[in-house]
C-alpha cells in the first residue's frame, strides 16, 4: 500500500490524497489497520462532510479495532466534536472491546464539561465497575474529575 507516500503529504493532506483515500476506504482487501489509517487521514482534513461520511462508514462496518483507531484520532488530533463524533464516543463507551472503551474514555476526557455531560453516566459506570480494567477505571475517574 502506498501508505508511506501518502503520509508524506502532511502536514496538509493534498486533494489527490484525499480523493485516493475516499475511493479506497471501503476496499474489501483492506485490513483493519489500513482502514483505521485511512479513516485517521480523512478525519485529519477537518472537513465536516467527510468526517460525517467516515464516521458513518466506520459505524456501519462495526469493527472494534477500527472504531478504536478513529476514537484515538478524535482524541489525539482534537477532531471537532460533531454530532456524529459525539455519537461515536457514546457508542465506544459501551463497546465490549476494551481498546475501544479506552479510546472512547480518552476522547471524552479532553472535552469541555458541557460537551462531556451526556457521557457522565457512562463514565461513572466505567469508573465504578469492578470488572473493568484498572486503566479504564482510572481514565474514567479522571474524565469525571476534569
Amino acid at each position: 500500500m502506498p501508505k508511506a507516500i501518502l503520509s508524506y503529504s502532511l502536514p496538509k493532506i493534498s486533494s489527490q490524497t484525499v480523493d485516493y483515500l475516499k475511493a479506497h476506504l471501503a476496499d474489501q482487501e483492506n485490513d483493519t489497520r489500513d482502514t483505521g489509517w485511512m479513516a485517521w487521514m480523512l478525519l485529519d482534513t477537518r472537513n465536516v462532510t467527510l468526517t460525517q461520511d467516515v464516521i458513518a462508514f466506520v459505524r456501519k462496518q462495526d469493527k472494534p479495532e477500527v472504531i478504536g483507531e478513529v476514537l484515538r484520532c478524535v482524541h489525539v488530533r482534537h477532531i471537532p466534536k460533531t454530532a456524529e463524533v459525539l455519537s461515536l464516543i457514546g457508542y465506544g463507551l459501551d463497546s465490549p472491546a476494551e481498546w475501544t472503551r479506552r479510546m472512547a474514555v480518552e476522547a471524552a476526557t479532553d472535552m469541555p464539561l458541557g460537551e462531556r455531560s451526556p457521557f457522565l453516566a457512562q463514565l461513572n459506570r466505567l469508573a465504578t465497575d469492578p470488572k473493568e480494567t484498572p486503566e479504564i477505571r482510572g481514565a474514567a475517574v479522571k474524565a469525571l474529575k476534569n
